[in-house]
């Protein structure tokens, strides 16, 4: 899988320690979800998506970074479907913190 990279300043999203942001920690390496305190999933590529998101915010993020941090894959609608997955599975008792952007990619909300 090649590096996930910001496209504006070269940030490499897949060395980042984990991070917490808005009551949640996002811990990329252990595949961990949690909000509040609470494990939401331990999905590691659920994590790495959030993650980056997180990380970026409150900048948008393209769909193409996120994608890298899902698979090698050039196709998006790997992203679409994973996204569509992580809705799918998502705990109704915990808010959905990304945003879509059409056309532009993804933005972290924090669930807000």
């Amino acid at each position: 899988m090649s590096n996930a990279l910001c496209p504006k300043c070269g940030h490499n999203f897949e060395a980042d320690a984990p991070i917490s942001r808005d009551g949640w920690h996002l811990d990329p390496a252990a595949g961990r979800v949690v909000y509040h305190g609470a494990i939401v999933c331990e999905r590691a590529t659920f994590a790495r998506i959030l993650h980056t998101l997180a990380a970026a915010a409150p900048a948008i993020v393209a769909g193409e970074a996120l994608l890298n941090r899902v698979s090698g894959s050039e196709n998006s609608n790997v992203l679409a479907s994973t996204i569509s997955q992580m809705k799918r599975a998502w705990p109704e008792t915990v808010p959905w913190p990304v945003e879509s952007v059409h056309g532009r990619g993804y933005r972290w909300v924090g669930g807000s």
